[in-house]
């Protein structure tokens, strides 16, 4: 309570004395409603009040000798309405052990504060606290890590390989399982087909068009018959074709025929009409149709009767 605050009360119940039964001042310890005389004790930190009856102090007057101020109040007692008896009621509390005074005048006070008992500062041995102790892991806590493991490197594989398929513009997923290879025979009159659309050599690029030619010859001996004549000369060619299965003097005319105008052109820089340009073609498909060891009668040339 303000000192101002205090002042007037102090007026209004100077005021009012003719009402108020007029008494001795007296001051002591209360606690729960309990009188405890002049002297009382407690345990740090505990509070109490202090009446005054008759002599009133403000709050802050009370912080005496270690002793905490806490609140005030006013209160009325007596049996008579006509005849109140006012005293003060101030809560105070104490953090220091030890005897603490607390007087105004010749009225006094003794406070025993005790510390907590049972804990001596002095001679206990005060440990820092404790690590947590750590709890033994379950067997789910570890699979669910090696778990989430597995997923990522899932996760991860299946983006690595659609950047690969995108890249190489190939779908995701190959709903459509891809087509048989073609048989030999097919793969190289197919080939044969569009080099003759292309007609490289009426673009004056007939070295070109004898290379092609022979290359599809060659891969198509390889495919059907394992001679592989990629590093072999025309006659060293001509020699393997003679000991394989698909061997025939007819089939031996028409590829000597092919692979002579090839290295004629390639190499003796020749430069041969229209139609052994066309000759040479027509020799090849035959080659490659008469499979079972005849000549196809349509377009066969033997080299040596020209």
């Amino acid at each position: 309570m303000h000192r101002r605050s205090f002042f007037i009360i102090m007026a209004v119940l100077s005021l009012g004395s003719a009402a108020v039964a007029q008494a001795p001042s007296s001051m002591q310890w209360d606690t729960a409603g309990m009188l405890l005389g002049q002297r009382a004790t407690i345990v740090i930190g505990d509070q109490l009040q202090v009446v005054c009856i008759g002599s009133f102090h403000a709050l802050e007057e009370y912080g005496q000798n270690g002793i905490v101020p806490l609140s005030q109040r006013l209160d009325t007692l007596g049996e008579a309405a006509s005849k109140p008896l006012v005293r003060q009621l101030t809560t105070v509390t104490c953090f220091d052990p030890g005897e603490h005074k607390l007087g105004f005048g010749a009225d006094s006070l003794t406070l025993v504060v005790n510390d907590y008992p049972g804990v001596d500062t002095a001679s206990t041995d005060i440990k820092d606290i404790a690590d947590i102790l750590p709890e033994p892991r379950t067997f789910w806590e570890i699979f669910r890590w090696v778990l989430l493991g597995l997923i990522l490197a899932a996760i991860a594989g299946l983006a690595a390989r659609a950047i690969r398929k995108r890249k190489g513009r190939k779908p995701l997923v190959n709903f459509k399982p891809a087509d048989p290879p073609l048989p030999p025979k097919q793969r190289a009159l197919d080939e044969l087909e569009a080099l003759r659309l292309r007609e490289l050599w009426k673009q004056g690029r007939a070295k070109e068009y004898h290379t092609e030619l022979t290359d599809i010859v060659r891969h198509y001996l390889k495919e059907r018959y394992g001679v592989d004549s990629t590093e072999m000369t025309s006659g060293q060619t001509i020699e393997a074709f003679a000991v394989s299965e698909g061997f025939s003097e007819d089939r031996a005319s028409l590829l000597l025929q092919i692979l002579r105008m090839a290295d004629m052109v390639k190499f003796a820089k020749a430069e041969p009409l229209p139609y052994e340009h066309e000759k040479s073609l027509t020799n090849a498909i035959a080659f490659v149709q008469a499979e079972k060891g005849q000549a196809a009668e349509q377009g066969a040339v033997n080299p040596q009767n020209k």
